[in-house]
């Protein structure tokens, strides 16, 4: 069954199991839950912002949506080149395929997708808002659907019958040290940035302080055009008309 869709045409936010971020097995589906929402608002983004969109912002919400889909492959590809092997030496190999399944079946409409954002680049004059919005539904609905299954496959009770804490930790730690040396600093982290909220997931994103004041002081704004189709500020902080994709504060 495809994702669906909440009163307001959106796809809604992801919950949080139940979980504190002091224990690593818990913080490991917490984490993810924060990264799956942001790449939901960003769909969203798309979503609010195509069918209002001037003839003379087409250039600028194309290379958003571009870095979207540039962010959604880096995301992926950490997954199945370093992470999913890593938990796998643990959980038994295999098991994390069902989440390689579910990247597999939006990459063909992510794909047409990617070519329509790019032609439309190209040519501005070929924008067409429902053609867009009805080719952001046919990949977003089993992307949005893999999103909430995959939480499922990093369940707490089940890691802790598997792996040792000592582990689960090498694993993430791995993880984060790829995501700080490959991550784009001037697309991949405005974008995600721009896309979380605060409330949940400010203590994410693996920068220091002093990096993400550059973001949201000096990167955000010289890119403004772009960046305003988020739907946060550049610190995270959720604009008033995406309010309603807060969501609550994990326990520490």
């Amino acid at each position: 069954m495809a994702a669906r869709l909440n009163d307001k045409g959106f796809y809604p936010m992801l919950s949080f199991p139940k979980g504190r971020l002091g224990d690593v097995f818990e913080k490991t589906a917490l984490e993810m839950v924060v990264v799956h929402n942001i790449i939901i608002r960003a769909i969203n983004s798309l979503l609010h912002h195509a069918p209002k969109l001037s003839k003379s912002d087409v250039p600028s919400f194309m290379r958003y949506s571009l870095v979207f889909v540039h962010t959604v492959h880096h995301h992926h590809a950490n997954e199945e080149e370093l992470y999913f092997p890593m938990l796998e030496e643990k959980l038994g190999e295999g098991y994390m395929g069902s989440n390689i399944a579910g990247h597999d079946a939006f990459h063909a409409p992510f794909d047409e997708f990617t070519a329509l954002c790019t032609k439309v680049s190209k040519e501005p004059s070929a924008w067409s808002s429902s053609t867009f919005v009805a080719s952001v539904h046919v990949f977003a609905a089993p992307l949005v659907k893999h999103l909430a299954e995959e939480i499922d496959t990093l369940d707490a009770t089940f890691l802790k019958k598997s792996m040792t804490a000592a582990d689960l930790e090498e694993c993430n730690v791995a993880l984060g040290k790829r995501i700080q040396k490959e991550t784009s600093l001037t697309e991949h982290f405005p974008l995600a940035i721009t896309n979380n909220d605060n409330v949940s997931g400010g203590w994410l994103i693996p920068l220091p302080w002093f990096m993400k004041a550059v973001i949201a002081w000096v990167i955000v704004p010289l890119n403004g055009s772009v960046w305003k189709y988020g739907t946060a500020d550049g610190w995270g902080n959720l604009k008033p008309e995406f309010a309603w994709m807060s969501c609550p504060a994990v326990p520490v």
